[in-house]
């Protein structure tokens, strides 16, 4: 376990380096690290698959992968949320002193919930759009990675989060399987009110 403590601490050190020192590189550390910008580019994402698809088939399939994505968002930050409440991880920044380009969250940072969050989102969508999906995936491993460089999660904590996206996107799409009916009768049911 000490091994792989200080493998973590090495990459986090290693990946800092770029931190400070060229004003476009912050920036664009800055930008992706946020809890904004991906995380809108894949809601905007969700939110135009919902909508898009030139006959009811392919509309229907877009609409069943948004939801798939939708639950397994909720079920990667419920695993989070049982993970911090029985193990609680320090930050870099609170072990090694690093170039800080965000704000000092509080919370665990095992695993990372920004990278379960966005590979459950990415990898629902992947799984019926590879295009798309390839370019949510991307976002969201940019998103995951950056947040090393910046000194706020280890990458061991992003594997972890990568894993539980994954698996809540396997979990989801069984789950709508076995319910099929209900969603549905769902989307039947917001067709009729004209949001779907």
């Amino acid at each position: 376990m000490e091994t792989l403590r200080l493998f973590d601490i090495q990459l986090v050190e290693w990946a800092n380096i770029l931190a400070g020192q060229y004003v476009a590189i912050d920036t664009t550390l800055k930008l992706l690290t946020s809890d904004y910008l991906v995380p809108l580019l894949l809601g905007l994402t969700l939110l135009i698959l919902w909508f898009s698809g030139d006959d009811r088939f392919y509309r229907q399939r877009n609409q069943n992968s948004v939801l798939t994505a939708v639950i397994a968002l909720g079920i990667a930050n419920l695993t989070v949320l049982i993970i911090n409440d029985f193990y609680f991880r320090a930050r870099p920044f609170d072990e090694i002193e690093l170039s800080l380009l965000f704000y000092l969250p509080t919370d665990s940072s095992f695993p990372s919930n920004p990278a379960a969050a966005s590979t459950a989102l990415a990898f629902s969508i992947f799984r019926e759009k590879k295009t798309l999906g390839t370019i949510t995936i991307v976002l969201a491993l940019l998103w995951s990675m950056s947040r090393m460089v910046a000194g706020v999660s280890y990458f061991s904590d992003i594997v972890a989060g990568v894993s539980i996206g994954i698996a809540s996107s396997y979990i989801s799409s069984l789950l709508l399987l076995k319910i099929k009916p209900i969603p549905d009768l769902l989307i039947r049911i917001l067709r009729i009110i004209h949001i779907a």
